[in-house]
């Protein structure tokens, strides 16, 4: 049930904390939703990240990882206009 939700929402976000995976089901974060969390990581469903972060795959955005270690964060115009092409320097 929680990777069919998260599945849902991975258009949006592709990291995901324990906090959102916990709004996204509609439970609280307690031990339940902790054990479950565990359980997917050590079946495979879940890839844990850092502590308390998790990916569905290893399709997720790297600055998105990079936003949630160090809040607050940005990317700079001038990375996303080269990942984009636009800028050749």
């Amino acid at each position: 049930m929680i990777i069919k939700k998260l599945a849902v929402n991975k258009g949006e976000q592709t990291v995901f904390s324990l906090a959102e995976i916990a709004r996204i089901v509609g439970v609280k974060a307690d031990k339940n939703l902790i054990s479950a969390v565990r359980y997917y990581v050590k079946s495979g469903d879940l890839l844990r990240l850092a502590k308390g972060l998790y990916a569905l795959d290893k399709d997720y955005l790297r600055y998105e990882l990079g936003n949630k270690l160090r809040t607050p964060s940005y990317v700079s115009l001038y990375t996303v206009l080269q990942n984009e092409g636009v800028v050749f320097q």
